[in-house]
């Protein structure tokens, strides 16, 4: 008898209760579905009926309407809400008051009903007794003997909600039953299947593998039962195969054993043999340890006078850092110190302009008003005031937006500059703000920039180390590339491939030597020292292109033909997180 595992732990059971959870939630939107159909179709046949009722009735509505007599329109009118299909009447008659009967709605919506005696009873407009009335209104025609019509009223024919439900209910118990049917016959057969197919031939591969035994396993085979080739035939067959591998590795294990045996006394004659051989050497090693012993000991005295120097050296490269961060930072303030002189010297022009434009506009305007007082103002003097006012107006105005456009640039790049804070940037922008607050330091010098930077490469990186990067190159190029020339021009071309932004920097000045090359990028090292160059310009670039950047920064130059730095940064930057992690491995 195979062991069964319980019926609500078994696969069969899980696979049945997810294909019928499944099976259920399908078959009830159907059963919804379906019904919902049926209540549609149920309250059509309905609006049907009362039109149906409408053409019926309409003759005689429409003869008593005519004649105004409102008894008889009232009985008729209770005769035609007794019907089944119908919930209520009301009838609008010229010159006769409004006939009702049964459930209907007012004119303000609220639901009313008649009672026995035609008086109007409220009902409010949550009465479950007249909730979902539904209906239709439609005209009452008089046709007169020589054809001619005239509408002599309005009728509205009611039906509601309970009367659709009780024509269908019957069919809703009827569609509820099949499902209920359908889903517990399906249920039984699928248990009695997976039972014996699935759980079964499982109980006996459970038995079989737990009577497994090495020592009596020649003739242990199973059979599911399985007619075809399904898994669990498949699974039959790889469980008989496994068996006679396992009868084959019994033999081989037993014969393994056997030599094993044999091996076993050869290696302890060995072993003893080396035990002896191992005791001659453990007396050298002793031997051996000793001299090691006092060799350690020295080795120890020399680890402490290393450490201590270790400790110095640790001492100093602090200090060594130290100062490059002071350096650095009073390369910055340096940079930003020739910024503030070149916009101040930049803003003098349109604020003086505004100025003098504004002096003369006040000297206009009180000679203005002086022929206002005297009462001397002609035309040709308010109309030349006026023109000579608008030209000042405009002049004081266009230098203020001037004024204000440096101003603001000059903000933006005195905010990057001083801070090394991360920010989403256009690279158009920010290079063309760093060459207008520089451009007063130059503007006198026999050399100028062109600028080739798409206005499409957008940037997620650090604007303020990037801009003193930029800076010190076009600074560079400032104090050494044009020394004794008359003309020179700077080119400055950018462009975006692979999410990488790659920035040229090409002078046509006097280039560089190949031994000045080999130290450009050394701290402290310059060919103009007491000159305007402090050796550290580029020594910082590259610190900040690599380090906060996470790019690179390569040069390439010859004598007379100029010089062209290579800047090369992600658009995205690394996160300062990540590279302090780096730089820590």
């Amino acid at each position: 008898m195979a062991t069964l595992v319980p019926f609500r732990h078994s696969i069969a059971t899980r696979l049945l209760t997810i294909t019928f959870s499944i099976y259920f939630l399908v078959a009830a939107i159907v059963t919804v579905a379906h019904m919902a159909f049926e209540y549609d179709q149920a309250k059509k046949n309905i609006l049907a009926d009362l039109k149906t009722f409408q053409n019926t009735f309409q003759p005689i509505l429409s003869q008593m309407a005519w004649s105004i007599n409102r008894d008889a329109l009232r009985k008729t009118v209770e005769g035609i809400a007794a019907a089944p299909n119908i919930a209520g009447v009301r009838i609008k008659a010229i010159g006769v008051e409004e006939v009702s009967a049964g459930t209907f709605l007012d004119d303000q919506g609220k639901i009313n009903s008649t009672n026995s005696s035609s008086k109007s009873v409220f009902w409010g407009a949550e009465s479950e007794a007249a909730a979902g009335l539904f209906g239709f209104e439609f005209p009452i025609v008089y046709q007169a003997i020589d054809g001619t019509q005239e509408i002599v009223g309005h009728g509205i024919f009611y039906s509601s909600r309970a009367i659709v439900f009780e024509r269908v209910k019957y069919g809703f118990a009827l569609i509820i039953l099949n499902s209920l049917i359908k889903t517990l016959a399906l249920w039984i057969i699928f248990s009695w299947l997976s039972n014996r197919i699935l759980r079964q031939p499982l109980a006996s591969l459970t038995d079989a593998v737990q009577q497994l035994d090495l020592d009596k396993i020649d003739d242990l085979k199973i059979d599911l039962g399985s007619p075809r080739r399904d898994e669990l035939k498949i699974l039959e067959e790889a469980f008989n195969s496994m068996i006679q591998k396992l009868i084959l590795a019994r033999s081989e294990l037993q014969n393994l054993n056997h030599s094993l045996e044999q091996k076993v006394q050869q290696r302890t004659g060995q072993l003893q043999r080396a035990l002896q051989t191992q005791q001659t050497v453990s007396a050298e090693l002793i031997e051996k340890s000793r001299a090691l012993n006092e060799s350690y000991q020295q080795l120890e005295q020399h680890s402490a006078a290393l450490l201590d120097s270790h400790h110095a050296m640790e001492l100093t490269l602090h200090d060594l850092r130290a100062t490059q961060t002071q350096l650095i930072e009073s390369e910055k303030l340096a940079s930003l110190g020739q910024l503030v002189a070149g916009v101040a010297h930049e803003l003098n022009t349109p604020i003086g302009n505004a100025l003098v434009t504004a002096t003369a506009l006040e000297h206009a305007a009180g000679e203005f008003q002086v022929a206002i007082d005297k009462h001397e103002l002609r035309k040709s003097t308010m109309t030349s005031f006026v023109t000579n006012a608008m030209g000042m107006t405009e002049l004081i105005a266009r230098s203020c937006k001037r004024a204000a456009a440096l101003i603001a640039s000059f903000k933006q790049v005195a905010i990057d500059q001083t801070s090394e804070n991360r920010r989403n940037f256009n690279l158009f922008s920010l290079s063309d703000d760093i060459i207008s607050t520089l451009r007063p330091s130059f503007r006198n010098l026999p050399w100028m920039i062109q600028t080739d930077i798409p206005a499409s490469i957008n940037c997620d990186s650090y604007p303020g180390p990037l801009g003193q990067v930029l800076t010190n190159l076009i600074q560079n190029a400032m104090t050494h590339a044009f020394t004794g020339r008359d003309t020179g021009i700077l080119k400055i071309s950018a462009r975006l491939e692979a999410d990488q932004v790659e920035m040229q920097f090409c002078d046509d000045g006097m280039g560089m030597a190949p031994a000045v090359l080999t130290h450009i990028f050394e701290p402290f090292y310059t060919t103009r020292m007491g000159q305007g160059g402090s050796g550290l310009g580029l020594s910082i670039s590259l610190n900040i292109v690599t380090g906060i950047l996470g790019g690179s920064l390569q040069v390439r130059s010859e004598i007379g033909q100029g010089s062209c730095f290579t800047l090369r940064f992600p658009a995205v930057a690394p996160r300062r997180e990540l590279q302090a992690r780096q730089l820590d491995l």
